[in-house]
């Protein structure tokens, strides 16, 4: 990304709204016992499908908005199953964690949220799946009223972000809807901090998605 932030006229890689950590989804033990040694971890993956070329586009806009003052808003949202587990466990060498976990079909539960400001936003927890429904729904009643004309609205492709009533109702907020190019999870910050509740969720077995949230208030505005 350094040449496309050069090739964009600044050298910085960062969004100043954005919330994600320089390398999410890695492990804090690692990232500890490489900071002892003295290293730092030099690869993250990306998806080969995605195109060099929208990414610089797709950058270069999102900061010639942010040059003319406007805010990065963005959006996001995961789901998971209402009971989980811990996918690891540390026992001596030669011994095996055992675990248990349901046969029958678990209800799923989803979470639609916003990035604004540097925090999580606006949260809608459900159960069942995103559609175009549920996210104009919660776009109306939740975020609707805190959008106004310095704000550009950043979110990926999925179907159900793409509907013609989506964008009318970001653009009579005076707000700017900017799609992100496929393939690139990366330029949304708030997919890390997402990642994070999903990860206490399967470390906290007995508390449900709702408790998580609730208890990690401090993500949130």
């Amino acid at each position: 990304m350094g040449g496309v932030a050069s090739a964009c006229g600044s050298t910085d890689r960062s969004d100043s709204s954005g919330t994600g950590a320089a390398f999410p989804g890695l492990p804090a033990l690692y990232l500890e016992r490489a900071a002892q040694i003295g290293r730092d971890p030099k690869k993250r993956l990306g998806y080969s499908e995605r195109d060099p070329l929208r990414r610089t586009q797709i950058l270069c806009l999102r900061e010639r908005f942010v040059r003319r003052g406007k805010h990065s808003v963005y959006i996001d949202g995961c789901g998971c199953v209402s009971s989980t587990t811990r996918r690891y466990g540390y026992v001596p060498k030669g011994q095996y964690v055992d675990g248990l976990i349901s046969w029958n079909r678990r209800v799923r539960m989803s979470l639609i949220a916003a990035g604004m400001d540097g925090r999580l936003a606006e949260p809608l927890l459900f159960d069942g799946t995103c559609d175009t429904g549920v996210f104009d729904a919660w776009l109306k009643t939740q975020l609707y009223p805190r959008l106004n004309a310095h704000h550009i609205v950043i979110m990926d492709n999925a179907a159900f972000h793409t509907s013609l009533e989506t964008a009318q109702l970001i653009e009579t907020t005076g707000a700017t809807l900017l799609f992100l190019s496929p393939y690139s999870p990366d330029f949304n910050p708030i997919e890390h901090d997402i990642a994070v509740l999903k990860k206490h969720r399967e470390h906290q077995e007995t508390a449900s998605l709702d408790e998580i949230i609730k208890a990690y208030r401090y993500l949130w505005t």
